[in-house]
């Protein structure tokens, strides 16, 4: 697998470091960040480095405040949902990622939109779900 991703750029070592530009960082780039971290180190791994790096980048940019954990909890939950199973033959990391996003494009437009199906507004816009991992409200996510 390594040969695969040897040119992707590490968002995670630029988000920990602080280094990636905000304008960068916007949903999509969020998702990636995600995706390449799973696939780069398992789902389990993949999902707490994301976390971790989510997390410095928000205390980088004194941000703390825009964390919100259901969110983030919720929408690991569906990147991994739509990963592929791993196929060695699935090219470099680019194609996996074209692949991935015609597999997910419903995660790609928006982190409420993706979340709409599974949580009212009513819930992901409290202070406790920002907070703490709320359970979905509308429906059980897959």
């Amino acid at each position: 697998m390594a040969d695969e991703f040897a040119d992707m750029p590490d968002f995670l070592a630029e988000l920990e470091s602080g280094e990636l530009p905000a304008y960068v960082f916007d949903h999509r780039g969020h998702v990636f960040a995600a995706w390449a971290a799973m696939r780069l180190h398992g789902v389990e791994r993949g999902a707490m480095r994301f976390r971790q790096a989510l997390r410095r980048y928000t205390e980088h940019l004194g941000a703390m405040d825009k964390y919100h954990v259901t969110l983030t909890e919720a929408l690991l939950h569906l990147v991994a949902y739509h990963l592929p199973e791993v196929d060695e033959a699935a090219g470099a990391w680019r194609e996996q990622w074209r692949v991935y996003q015609q597999r997910a494009g419903s995660l790609l437009h928006s982190s409420h939109a993706a979340l709409a199906p599974y949580y009212s507004a009513a819930l992901i816009d409290t202070a406790d779900a920002r907070r703490q991992f709320l359970l979905p409200d509308l429906a059980p996510l897959p």
